[in-house]
């Protein structure tokens, strides 16, 4: 009962985010990384997509989603939310260097050496 309908104005009310929804979407963000942390890929990868609806815009949400997608075998939904996040800051060489990992694990090895030549593009410290 409450507890669900609770969640779903908590993501949908994304016209009232004062001081407090900028609270509770810390606090869903730690809690999210601590699910991370823990193990939950699935938990976690719900958690950070409720920060996301909150922030559209966090592209360190989308990245932290996304690698826990691939932790937990969903590598399709996984590039979606790489991508999210390369589109969300094209400067994020991480979301670059993962999405290039993941890509070769599926063996699209040219794509992944493209991602690649992207992350090393940004910093030579992938290289």
């Amino acid at each position: 009962g409450g507890q669900s309908e609770l969640d779903g104005q908590l993501l949908f009310d994304l016209g009232s985010a004062g001081s407090a929804g900028d609270d509770t979407l810390e606090e869903l963000f730690a809690e999210a990384e601590a699910a991370e942390e823990g193990g939950d890929h699935d938990g976690a990868a719900a958690l950070y997509q409720r920060c996301l609806a909150i922030d559209p815009s966090d592209a360190i949400a989308a990245f932290n989603r996304a690698n826990c997608l691939r932790a937990g075998g969903h590598a399709a939904d996984a590039a979606h939310d790489y991508i999210n996040a390369i589109k969300l800051d094209p400067a994020f060489v991480e979301a670059w260097f993962n999405l290039a990992g993941l890509m070769s694990e599926q063996g699209r090895e040219a794509s992944a050496r493209r991602h690649l030549q992207k992350a090393i593009a940004l910093d030579k410290n992938y290289a």
